[in-house]
């Protein structure tokens, strides 16, 4: 009878719903991985009279799993247009017969970057990430650059969202050719401080907005003139406006702002060279794109 009562007592333990709940919950307790995927694209072409085009896009992604975080992210936004050969002001027959692949660059931005996070807890996160750029109208032919910080939400509502990260960033700075530092063919090196802050803010079930301000400030001379004054400014602001449950209407407006623009031509050291004689301090690109969230 024991042996009978034994063998019967599973049986019964598993047709019990305190048993099946019990069982629920373990299940539950294992975090499944969280992936998500999104791409955004918007443009402008032009034929005729004016001819010209616009490209601007992106494509962003990550996983989630336990304690861990990894994410990625790519941009790009290219300007070409045709050329007036004869500087008169006007397209003639000859000049809007141009191929698209001689139309003259007037904006080139891309960008890349993956970041992995390791969370010790719901707020705090370590994060390592490794990016790079290309810019060649404001100088740079490739700036990468690896950073290591620590990330903190102080915030986390519904509605808003608040959070910070601090951290040590180190760029490799090679210049184009036509910058006076491009001609030298070295890369620099600079170590800087960083700071960041950002938000999101849900106005209603269809409309988010998010901002980040992003400070860099170099630490120390590692090469070139003025390394030691360098400040970078970078402000991201962007609206979503949900269009459907994959689809959504993004209005970005990204600024940047080097307090030590690349050198176009031979003025010295940066701290004393005119305003001819560098690239701008100030670059702004304003966007609208349809993203699409695929996952």
């Amino acid at each position: 009878m024991l042996l009978v009562l034994l063998a019967l007592s599973p049986l019964a333990l598993a047709q019990d719903p305190q048993f099946e709940d019990f069982a629920k919950e373990e299940e539950l307790k294992v975090e499944k991985p969280d992936a998500d995927l999104s791409a955004e694209l918007g443009g402008v072409l032009t034929t005729g009279n004016a001819r010209f085009y616009n490209v601007g896009g992106g494509v962003k992604a990550g996983r989630k799993w336990t304690d861990n975080r990894l994410s990625g992210a790519a941009g790009l936004s290219i300007t070409r247009a045709a050329l007036d050969l004869n500087a008169d002001a006007v397209l003639d027959s000859a000049e809007r017969e141009q191929p698209v692949s001689d139309w003259a660059l007037s904006a080139q931005l891309l960008t890349t970057q993956l970041r992995y996070d390791r969370f010790l807890g719901e707020k705090t996160s370590l994060y390592a990430l490794a990016g790079a750029d290309s810019n060649v109208l404001a100088g740079f032919r490739l700036r990468s650059h690896e950073q290591l910080g620590v990330s903190r939400g102080l915030v986390n509502e519904a509605d808003l969202k608040l959070f910070t990260e601090l951290g040590v960033d180190f760029a490799q700075e090679e210049y184009a050719p036509g910058s006076d530092l491009g001609q030298d063919g070295l890369d620099y090196v600079f170590p800087s401080a960083r700071v960041m802050v950002g938000a999101e803010w849900v106005l209603n079930e269809n409309v988010k907005v998010t901002e980040e301000i992003e400070v860099f400030e170099n630490l120390l001379t590692v090469a070139g003139p003025g390394a030691e004054n360098d400040l970078r400014l970078y402000n991201r602001a962007a609206m979503n406006v949900k269009l459907s449950d994959k689809m959504s209407l993004k209005l970005s407006h990204n600024v940047t702002f080097d307090n030590v623009p690349v050198l176009i031509s031979d003025g010295g050291t940066p701290d004393d060279a005119s305003d001819d004689e560098r690239f701008a301090k100030l670059d702004q690109t304003t966007m609208v794109t349809f993203v699409a969230s695929i996952f």
